[in-house]
């Protein structure tokens, strides 16, 4: 549909994971069809199938400018898709012509992800990025203790280590304490 866009998922040793999607949506062109919004559209759906593994991050070059009669907020505000603009209550310029709004990032975790701040970077390009801090607003998942079962029947390794995890929890126990 005249768009790019990248995919990354990125996971945190706690076990929390975001995906990130970078976009450059087509600008309008005279005498072509209007692509920007089957290119949100697509995106939307590629963003419904991420958020089953937690956050999704989508920045990028959207070629609308942000409150602007093309900008679809329906799509977004449908698809959860907040902007950091809205989510701050700050917009700034990010395109160096006529001081366009153009560039976004957007977050599909409320919930679970906030943008604390925004702010632009200059690049040696007709874009400033977008910058933006965000941070959990949930506490890491808790791992489920392994649990160790013993088999008088079981391998030697498997006796081994059913005994040494026995030996190990008794030892680390405080005077007094249980034992589970």
């Amino acid at each position: 549909a005249g768009d790019r866009a990248g995919t990354e998922e990125v996971a945190a040793a706690d076990g929390r994971a975001v995906s990130v999607v970078s976009v450059h949506l087509a600008p309008p062109t005279r005498g072509m069809p209007e692509l920007r919004r089957l290119g949100v559209e697509r995106l939307v759906t590629l963003v419904s199938t991420l958020s089953a593994q937690g956050p999704v991050l989508v920045g990028g070059d959207f070629n609308f400018h942000y409150g602007a009669a093309a900008y679809p907020a329906d799509l977004f505000d449908a698809a959860q898709l907040e902007p950091t603009f809205k989510t701050l209550g700050t917009v700034f310029p990010t395109g160096d012509k006529r001081g366009a709004t153009i560039d976004f990032i957007f977050n599909h975790g409320a919930g679970q992800l906030t943008a604390t701040s925004h702010h632009p970077l200059e690049l040696h390009s007709d874009h400033d990025a977008v910058v933006a801090d965000l941070a959990w607003t949930v506490d890491a998942p808790v791992a489920a203790p392994e649990v160790i079962t013993s088999n008088p029947y079981g391998t030697g390794a498997e006796r081994r280590r059913a005994a040494r995890e026995l030996r190990r929890t008794v030892l680390a126990a405080q005077p007094g304490g249980m034992v589970e």
